[in-house]
């Protein structure tokens, strides 16, 4: 319980609730983890300026960003702000600003490279970049993320390389309102998009993302021949596209069953999340049951190291939290993010 409470944000909890558990934890002994904790977020709160250099930036630029001309002074501005901003970690509301800043001030490239190495990331890498946060501009930015979307829309000719913006945020980001706003604003129909993206030039533009787009959403014969096509190939180029649904073909899990081995080695996050599976334990231990040997002590070791190496690894946590390894120690790791 107190793991839960202490990885789920705050900002999403309701008012009456969480006075209510304060009251609660409040009444427990001073030495108890969970007082320690609130007493510790609530000491760091009152220390934390009011306003940070960012949110004082964003504060300040962002109405300039939906204005319909611009002045010298202005692009003097929002050069300032993206000179911070061009600094900070891959937060989508923060990746939002810069693409629309880059593309007020008349810079389209950089606009459109920032939405392809932002849609192409591996989303385990993303995760690790952008642990939780609580800070100011966070308030600042999150109204702002629908309003950018929207203003986007108006100035990016290549609406395939938006759409796929608006895919990755529907697919990987979990903000109901970010999501309802990036689904309206998608130029193509999904089954159109999804077309589109087999084109050899949409393809490459952004490879790991389309790979992804192709291996979830192609009609059935198609997506059983790609992922058969990429499963064949050399080297499996793009791992954590494995991620999401797996592959319903028997043909197709016997072809991921034997890259097992290879993934174990040269992606043992997506092999320990695939091994995992229901739906594949039997396929993998027909064909190489040696990969089941110790599974449970050597998935425990990999995250518990990964965790000792980076206390703000969000998918260790996860791993951890569901094999039942929560111990104090971790706890106290997690009062401390």
């Amino acid at each position: 319980m107190q793991a839960a409470l202490i990885l789920h944000n705050p900002q999403s909890v309701n008012e009456v609730f969480l006075k209510s558990l304060r009251d609660c934890v409040l009444g427990l002994s001073d030495d108890h983890l969970l007082k320690k904790w609130f007493l510790d977020l609530a000491n760091k709160r009152s220390l934390k300026e009011a306003k940070d250099p960012i949110w004082l930036n964003i504060d300040q630029v962002s109405p300039l960003l939906f204005k319909e001309s611009i002045t010298k002074n202005d692009r003097a501005l929002i050069s300032q702000l993206l000179s911070v901003l061009d600094e900070q970690p891959p937060y989508l509301d923060y990746v939002l600003l810069r693409i629309l800043a880059y593309a007020k001030i008349g810079n389209w490239s950089r606009s459109e490279k920032i939405i392809l190495d932002f849609i192409e990331m591996d989303p385990l890498e993303r995760i690790k970049q952008t642990p939780w946060r609580g800070d100011n501009s966070l308030l600042a930015t999150r109204n702002l993320s629908s309003q950018i979307m929207d203003e986007l829309s108006n100035y990016l000719d290549q609406k395939i390389i938006l759409d796929s913006l608006f895919m990755l945020i529907q697919d990987f980001y979990s903000d109901p309102q970010l999501i309802e706003k990036a689904s309206s604003l998608q130029d193509l129909s999904r089954s159109d998009f999804v077309e589109k993206l087999q084109l050899k030039y949409n393809f490459f533009q952004a490879p790991g993302f389309a790979t992804w787009v192709s291996a979830h959403y192609l009609t059935k014969e198609k997506k059983d021949l790609f992922l058969s096509l990429m499963l064949q190939a050399k080297d499996l180029r793009y791992p954590w596209v494995l991620l999401g649904t797996l592959p319903e073909s028997p043909v197709v899990r016997e072809l991921l069953a034997k890259k097992m081995s290879s993934l174990k080695n040269e992606s043992p996050q997506v092999f320990f999340h695939i091994i995992s599976s229901e739906e594949m334990l039997g396929v993998i231990s027909r064909l190489d049951g040696s990969l089941l040997k110790n599974i449970k002590n050597t998935k425990r070791q990999f995250y518990s190291s990964q965790w000792s190496a980076q206390v703000k690894d969000y998918w260790a946590m996860a791993n951890l939290i569901e094999m039942g390894l929560v111990n104090e120690e971790f706890l106290r790791s997690l009062t401390k993010l």
